[in-house]
């Protein structure tokens, strides 16, 4: 869900919202919120066939949060790298599920 939104300001209540807008963050059911690489770990633990990776995110966390400044600060032109057809595609999927 969008950060701002009326559910994301209800979640992360807690946390700063300076904090809030400078990340994304994965709250999970026992109310655990994980943000940046820290996120990934418990992220790909809840898709299939996603442990290996969630793993290696777990034993190498500096790293992680690397990965996730890296494309966060270059978004635009990596977005730029990704087919329009897949762009497409995936705001379908996510208008679906609105």
């Amino acid at each position: 869900m969008p950060l701002g939104s009326t559910e994301a300001d209800r979640l992360l209540a807690e946390m700063p919202k300076e904090r809030r807008m400078a990340s994304w963050h994965l709250v999970e059911p026992s109310g655990h919120v994980s943000s940046a690489g820290a996120g990934f770990a418990p992220l790909l633990r809840q898709l299939p066939g996603g442990w290996p990776l969630a793993r290696l995110a777990e034993l190498f966390p500096g790293e992680a949060d690397l990965a996730y400044r890296l494309v966060a600060e270059n978004r635009t032109p990596l977005g730029r790298l990704i087919p329009g057809v897949v762009k497409s595609r995936a705001s379908w999927l996510l208008e679906r599920r609105a």
